[in-house]
């Protein structure tokens, strides 16, 4: 999924906001696996 891809790079960028980020990768993640 390139769009995972992308959700990552912004995660990263985002890491003040590791808490909501991490819940919308675990969405993913969860989806991904």
């Amino acid at each position: 999924m390139r769009e995972a891809r992308f959700f990552f790079s912004v995660l990263h960028f985002r890491r003040h906001c590791a808490w909501q980020d991490n819940q919308m990768l675990h969405q993913i993640s969860g989806n991904c696996a």
